[in-house]
């Protein structure tokens, strides 16, 4: 039987006589589907309680991404609103991230604001603006991970797109004003910018047997191209309890968070997997298809869904 794998959505906000709705992205319900799950979308309801009952109806859950949590979860700075998902959603997606987490033994894989949030959920912190909170460790500016920051950028941030066949890596570089690294491919750099957003990679090297690494597929000391529409990354600080970093960009900004070893997850095996970038768009490419076939696997092998 195809496991039911649970995602949580996103608010649109009421707009004249709308009242707003509950969203669910397709391409997250496609990677899914597409790796063998059932997706079940699980509004944001009001009264939390009700995630108890609606937990063993599902095998695993798929945090998807969107705009920003609010920063009183972790001690920062006040943000503007504009930033910040829906009230609504705030509350609940981190009232369901505890509880899944902390009360079940679930497969979960979160995607960028979703990798955030099992952070989040586990005391962790977040650097809530990388292009003017972060330097990159060799002393270089951090690359341009969000759309806004390659717009600002221009010419640094086109040298870094990158689509398929011609490629090379340029690590480390510090002089002037470019970033740590970027993937250099002066085809790409001339791309109608309207395209920009499937088409700008950045490698990101993963530790060594870690569970990121399998779950994408990627060979020791290889890197993987991935895209990247965040401004906001995992503290190196505080990951969070039971959690570790275990993929990073050149820039030195966390891209993907996994059980610590020794810790209670790692002992039992548990799938706990937060990746930074987006792989459900880019679901024509095996490495990045492999997340969601690794998530529905272990739903499958999952056969209680609760302590």
């Amino acid at each position: 039987m195809q496991p039911f794998i649970g995602l949580n959505m996103s608010i649109q906000r009421p707009s004249g006589d709308d009242h707003g709705g509950a969203l669910a992205p397709l391409c997250y319900i496609d990677a899914i589907e597409g790796a063998g799950g059932i997706p079940l979308c699980v509004p944001p309801f009001h009264d939390h309680r009700q995630i108890r009952e609606i937990i063993p109806l599902l095998k695993g859950f798929l945090f998807i991404g969107g705009a920003d949590y609010r920063p009183e979860h972790y001690g920062g700075h006040p943000q503007a609103a504009a930033e910040l998902v829906h009230p609504r959603r705030d509350r609940f997606d981190v009232a369901l991230a505890r509880f899944i987490l902390e009360e079940t033994d679930l497969p979960v894989l979160g995607i960028c604001g979703g990798c955030q949030l099992l952070t989040i959920a586990r005391g962790g912190a977040l650097v809530q603006d990388i292009g003017t909170e972060w330097t990159a460790p060799a002393g270089g500016l951090p690359l341009p991970h969000s759309r806004q920051d390659r717009e600002k950028q221009g010419p640094i941030a086109e040298a870094g797109q990158m689509r398929g066949g011609r490629q090379s890596v340029k690590v480390g570089i510090t002089a002037g004003k470019k970033p740590a690294a970027v993937w250099d491919n002066e085809r790409e750099a001339k791309t109608d910018k309207t395209k920009e957003a499937p088409f700008f990679r950045h490698p990101v090297r993963f530790a060594s047997r870690s569970l990121a690494a399998r779950a994408t597929g990627t060979p020791p000391g290889a890197v993987l191209a991935t895209n990247s529409f965040h401004h906001q990354a995992i503290h190196p600080d505080r990951v969070g309890k039971h959690l570790i970093a275990s993929a990073w960009s050149a820039d030195g900004i966390i891209e993907a968070i996994e059980p610590a070893p020794g810790s209670p997850w790692a002992a039992s095996g548990r799938f706990v997997l937060g990746v930074q970038w987006h792989p459900e768009r880019m679901q024509d490419e095996a490495p990045h298809r492999q997340p969601f076939l690794a998530l529905v696997k272990a739903a499958a092998n999952n056969r209680v869904s609760a302590f």
